[in-house]
């Protein structure tokens, strides 16, 4: 994940919204990622992804919404390819 690309784009008090089309074989960040987007001003992250590291995270006091959990780093699984971008995550169907 391009954690220094993220605390960069991130605004103070921002929510982070990742969509990963469903992808949960592997995470798509973990506790330090988190640790560093809060620090950057990030205050919750809403993911239709996979996130490991969910003690740590629940530590930093940091709201996380995910798929799933897992153990497994999947850094090398996906890539970044947009920012500031309308997404789609699954539950909402009126559009709102």
């Amino acid at each position: 994940m391009p954690g220094e690309a993220l605390e960069r784009a991130m605004r103070p008090g921002g929510v982070l919204l990742i969509e990963s089309g469903g992808f949960t074989r592997g995470a798509l960040f973990g506790g330090f990622v988190a640790f560093s987007l809060q620090r950057a001003g990030c205050t919750a992250i809403v993911t239709d992804g996979a996130v490991r590291d969910a003690d740590e995270i629940r530590g930093l006091g940091l709201p996380v919404v995910a798929a799933a959990v897992t153990p497994v780093n999947g850094s090398r699984r996906w890539q970044w390819t947009d920012v500031d971008v309308p997404i789609a995550l699954p539950g909402r169907r009126d559009g709102r």
